[in-house]
């Protein structure tokens, strides 16, 4: 068995540590790239989640601040807010709430439209009912495409003798 001198495995190690190559550098630059593109990919649409909930909770608090201020009022009130008039078993509405789109903090224009019936079933009853509608884009909802445009709705029971 033959030994080597420091002086030839000193050399051997040098030719062994020549760095790493264009095409592994270009390999490990490719796999890098395509896993960000992976993790941007997941990134927008955990964006795109969250505001499609926020907007849902503006609205949701849109419509629970309208009907709050209806909670409030006696039905004679309601009728006799400009724009509403009496209430019957034909009902009126939707109409457009006061202030009919609200612009809020992120931009987002909701509308807010209103209608109210008295029940068939007993004169005495009325149901309100206001909805809410936003688009994805923030744009109006009436101009806005049909498949960008959401909507909620919150209803309430009435009767003619409650009051607060």
């Amino acid at each position: 068995m033959r030994w080597l001198s420091p002086k030839v495995s000193a050399k051997n190690s040098k030719q062994r540590e020549r760095g790493f190559t264009m095409v592994e550098l270009l390999v490990v630059m490719g796999v890098s790239l395509f896993g960000l593109a992976g993790l941007m990919s997941v990134y927008t649409s955990a964006s795109r989640a969250n505001n499609g909930v926020g907007h849902s909770t503006e609205a949701i608090d849109v419509a629970e601040r309208t009907m709050e201020g209806f909670r409030s009022m006696s039905i004679a009130d309601i009728e006799a807010t400009v724009g509403y008039g009496p209430i019957t078993t034909l009902g009126w509405g939707p109409v457009d709430h006061h202030e009919a789109q609200l612009p809020t903090r992120n931009g987002v224009i909701f509308r807010r439209r209103v209608s109210a019936i008295e029940t068939a079933a007993s004169a005495g009853l009325v149901r309100l009912q206001v909805d809410v509608s936003w688009s994805d884009n923030g744009d109006d909802p009436d101009t806005a495409p049909a498949s960008t445009v959401h909507n909620i709705s919150l209803e309430m029971i009435r009767t003619r003798a409650e009051s607060l």
